[in-house]
């Protein structure tokens, strides 16, 4: 719940990125030490990092566009399938959890429908 709560935002251009299916496995939590700077720098160093990875279909979808030569309804989102992704959730100096996570591997799919739910 985290990870889509932190992931699911609208860019400075519009676009909306939505999280489906995710499944994601949490691992042992290890000491925070400098090799997290990549977090933001907000980790808590008295707290432990957990490692994380799953799956889940990452949709990047723009307006839809009506009668122009960008006709794009019903295919206005990009997919990922996200099948290997990694990360890790940590807490932050503030008390909030933040959860992270990528695939590096990732196929992606255009003109795509966005998700149903």
């Amino acid at each position: 719940m985290y990870l889509q709560c932190g992931d699911e935002t609208v860019n400075s251009d519009g676009y909306l990125w939505l999280d489906e299916n995710v499944k994601v496995q949490v691992g042992g939590g290890v000491k925070a030490s400098g090799t997290w700077t990549y977090t933001g720098g907000d980790v808590n160093p008295n707290e432990l990092v957990y490692p994380i990875r799953g799956t889940m279909d990452k949709y990047l979808c723009g307006k839809v566009q009506h009668g122009s030569v960008l006709e794009n309804e019903g295919k206005n989102c990009t997919l990922w399938h996200w099948n290997e992704a990694t990360g890790n959730c940590y807490r932050t100096t503030f008390g909030d959890w933040k959860c992270t996570m990528t695939d590096l591997d990732a196929q992606q799919v255009a003109d795509q429908p966005p998700p149903t739910k």
